[in-house]
């Protein structure tokens, strides 16, 4: 099996009051979705396009998330049917999320169907096109400049979506949740890949380590 090296920008990740200022920031009810979805479900910005209204369970409180897997050779229309394939449920726990689901789905139902992708362009009513990637990236860049949230990662300009589905991984380990359960929530195939990915310290706790060596050199006891 090929090891998979933890990229550098797994070790950033927002606080709970910068996810809550980029929400309280949004302008739409579309856009609030998008963000509490990259939140707390900890999906990737191309599953959360291939979501569709029918993947939405809300008397079980559960979503169905398409699950991407890199597959070389394959068209866009091939890549959305082996991320169906690949499909995993899971929990709705936030109540926040599962509201906006509620007045969103009951705003839409004029226009949407079981079919239909549940965050959709502006090509007009009935449209069957997804959000693209890129809108998704301007949307949450949008949104944390106005609620004045920067990225944590000095190498990225803006918030990233990807930086909602660290962030969600920190907050789990730092309440010391099984890494199995944090595998099933992020829907990596093996246990081997989470941990390869987030089995390095982040970049709070390195910080927060280091802070015992405040007085060093410097007057103060180390």
């Amino acid at each position: 099996m090929k090891e998979i090296k933890p990229s550098e920008s797994s070790q950033y990740s927002l606080s709970e009051d910068e996810i809550r200022r980029i929400i309280n920031a949004t302008e739409e009810l579309r856009d609030k979705l998008i963000i509490e979805l990259l939140a707390f479900t900890g999906c990737r910005r191309g599953e959360l396009v291939l979501l569709r209204v029918s993947d939405i369970d809300l008397e079980r409180n559960r979503i169905t998330i398409p699950t991407l897997k890199q597959e070389k050779g394959i068209t866009k229309g091939q890549a959305e049917n082996v991320a169906r394939k690949n499909a995993k449920v899971i929990p709705i726990i936030n109540e926040d999320l599962r509201n906006t689901l509620k007045i969103y789905l009951k705003e839409k139902k004029v226009i949407l169907t079981p079919m239909s992708y549940l965050i959709q362009g502006r090509q007009g009513n009935g449209s069957r096109r997804p959000l693209s990637k890129q809108r998704i990236n301007q949307i949450v860049a949008e949104c944390a400049n106005r609620a004045g949230v920067k990225s944590p990662n000095p190498k990225r300009k803006n918030v990233h979506p990807h930086l909602f589905r660290h962030t969600l991984v920190r907050y789990c380990q730092k309440r010391e949740i099984n890494p199995k359960l944090i595998q099933k929530l992020l829907r990596h195939s093996s246990i081997k890949t989470t941990l390869d990915m987030y089995g390095e310290p982040s970049f709070d706790d390195m910080k927060d380590g280091l802070e015992k060596m405040k007085g060093f050199a410097s007057g103060g006891e180390i």
